[in-house]
């Protein structure tokens, strides 16, 4: 496996635990009974959009050609931590 495969399938990774913890976001709110369930909706449906978003990012690495590849590199890391920043600071909100 080449360092790139080992990178995107690292990033792959990442989307799956993020995934898991968005899952489990919407069980506790779906058995919660409270006035911002609303407000943890829309959150969690701005997790999943930002997922959608880093999943199509890493997605165009894979036809990269190896300069640009390390220059989109550190964006989708980037985005990468940010949305895991995301996901558990509104698992620290909601509960």
């Amino acid at each position: 496996m080449s360092n790139k495969d080992e990178i995107i399938a690292k990033l792959h990774g990442k989307i799956d635990e993020y995934s898991t913890d968005i899952d489990a976001l919407i069980d506790k709110v779906e058995t919660k009974k409270s006035e911002k369930n609303m407000e943890y909706h829309q959150e969690i449906n701005d997790l999943r959009i930002k997922r959608e978003e880093l999943k199509e990012k890493i997605d165009s690495l894979k036809t990269a050609g190896e300069e640009s590849f390390q220059d989109i590199k550190t964006g989708i890391e980037n985005a990468g931590n940010a949305l895991g920043d995301a996901v558990r600071s509104a698992k620290e909100r909601f509960f």
